[in-house]
């Protein structure tokens, strides 16, 4: 099992949260507003600068109304 940050599962989760957030209609500034967030924390994960952690995936999928088992089946 591989651990890095670039793996295929990751990059798989990264473009399958981005895929959501645009079928959302929403930007990665309408996203990061519904989380509290700032932009660039968005756009670090979507372009695989970063990792997330469980429960931010949790609440990313909370704010884009789909269930974590949507992108959790496609890995």
């Amino acid at each position: 099992m591989t651990t890095s940050l670039y793996s295929d599962k990751h990059d798989k989760r990264r473009k399958l949260l981005i895929k959501a957030r645009k079928d959302a209609g929403l930007t990665q500034s309408c996203l990061a507003a519904k989380l509290g967030t700032v932009q660039s924390r968005i756009s670090k994960y979507e372009i695989g600068e970063r990792s997330l952690e469980i429960i931010e995936f949790l609440d990313i999928c909370k704010a884009l109304n789909i269930n974590y088992h949507e992108i959790l089946d496609q890995l």
